[in-house]
């Protein structure tokens, strides 16, 4: 019988308790990306970050962890084949050989290698990819020419456009082809691709994402300040990854509809 493979995100590992967390693993087993452990590791809110390690050193038998989204896009373009499922792949790692580098983090703190390349990862996440983020997003009119039309963030447009990313695979597939002829044969042919590969989902949930950035900022608009947007972006890699899986735990209200949109039949853990 398959166990289902559930990912969990900081949001839910936070607000729960330690009996919780194991009782999710009585018929589950718990997926931590690389995600999570780089949102423990540099939050400035260490005591919970202590909490949050404790809790996975106490279910790490029940745990794996799975490498990033950019590990799991690689596999695919070295393997010509989708990452899923996920048993027995490569990227996927028994979580008990980090058990020691929990403890460690939870007994002596950080290293100080560790805390500079803790500042390198949170400027390349949160500064860089930020910014390449919000130049994406501003210029997905360029797929979906009706948001120029829109006038409101009640629009009924969006609504119609985010259905047709969730249900119409040929437009992400017609996506999809222009952006590979940008590295040909670097990528798997468009053909190949369907809702089990982490590209197509890598697609979809960056198109809505996009969508509901213009939809909150305005179509070609690049230069929004806001302190929400760069952990808005590093959520993103959570929900991908639940995609491709059985099930989310996740508190973010955000994530579960958008989690519900792209996997109507998924498991759900609020």
């Amino acid at each position: 019988m398959k166990v289902p493979l559930i990912v969990l995100d900081k949001s839910w590992l936070q607000g729960h308790s330690k009996e919780d967390v194991i009782s999710l693993t009585a018929n589950n087993r718990l997926l931590v990306t690389d995600m999570l452990f780089y949102e423990l590791t540099t939050t400035n809110d260490n005591v919970s970050m202590k909490r949050c390690f404790e809790k996975l050193i106490e279910s790490v038998n029940y745990c794996d962890f799975i490498e990033n989204v950019g590990g799991l896009l690689r596999y695919e373009m070295k393997n010509n084949l989708p990452c899923t499922p996920f048993t027995g792949k490569p990227f996927l790692h028994n979580a008990n050989r980090f058990t020691n580098i929990f403890e460690g983090i939870i007994t002596n703190g950080f290293s100080e290698y560790q805390e500079k390349c803790k500042i390198e990862e949170r400027k390349e996440r949160e500064i860089n990819e930020a910014e390449m983020f919000k130049m994406m997003f501003a210029s997905v009119g360029v797929w979906f020419p009706a948001l120029y039309k829109t006038k409101g963030s009640s629009d009924i447009e969006y609504q119609s456009i985010c259905e047709q990313i969730v249900t119409d695979s040929n437009k992400i597939k017609s996506i999809y082809a222009e952006l590979i002829k940008l590295r040909k044969n670097c990528y798997t042919p468009v053909d190949n691709i369907n809702e089990n590969w982490t590209f197509y989902r890598w697609m979809q949930v960056y198109l809505l994402a996009a969508i509901e950035y213009c939809q909150k900022y305005g179509v070609d608009n690049a230069a929004v300040i806001s302190k929400k947007l760069p952990n808005e972006f590093l959520d993103l890699e959570y929900l991908i990854t639940a995609t491709l899986a059985d099930g989310f735990a996740t508190s973010e209200r955000r994530l579960q509809n958008l989690y519900k949109l792209l996997c109507p039949n998924g498991i759900l853990i609020q």
